[in-house]
C-alpha cells in the first residue's frame, strides 16, 4: 500500500483530478488511468502487470495494488509499481504533499490479490 498525506492547500479529489488531467494531456506519459480510474504503468514491459487502485479519505489518498487475475504478485512487480507511482507523484506534485509511506507487504482490505 502506498499512502500520500495531502497537505492543506489541496483536496483529495482535487489531488486525483490533477493526476488524471496530468496523464490525459500526457505531461505524464509513464502511466496510464484505465476505465476503472485504476493506474498502470504505460512501459510495455510493465503496463497491465498490476493496477494502483485509489482510496481516498480527508487528506489521505491509499493506493492499493491489484495484481493480475490468477497471477501472483512477485516482489519484483509490487516494489516497481510502488517506487515508481512515488517517484511520479513527487516530480510532479510535490508542493501538495506532506508525506508518502510505503508498507513493505501487502495489505489486506487495501491491496487486492489472488
Amino acid at each position: 500500500m502506498l499512502t500520500i498525506y495531502l497537505n492543506k492547500t489541496i483536496k483529495t479529489e482535487e489531488f486525483i483530478a490533477l493526476i488524471n488531467t496530468a496523464i490525459e494531456n500526457e505531461s505524464i506519459i509513464t502511466w496510464k488511468k484505465d476505465s476503472d480510474g485504476d493506474y498502470t504503468a504505460s512501459s510495455s514491459q510493465w503496463s497491465m502487470q498490476a493496477w494502483m487502485h485509489p482510496y481516498v479519505d480527508d487528506n489521505i489518498i491509499k493506493f492499493g495494488i491489484i495484481s493480475r487475475r490468477n497471477v501472483k504478485l512477485s516482489s519484483i512487480v509490487y516494489a516497481i509499481y510502488h517506487s515508481r507511482f512515488s517517484e511520479m507523484l513527487l516530480i510532479h506534485f510535490d508542493k501538495y504533499i506532506k508525506k508518502i509511506e510505503i508498507s513493505s507487504l501487502l495489505v489486506k482490505g487495501i491491496d487486492i490479490f489472488d
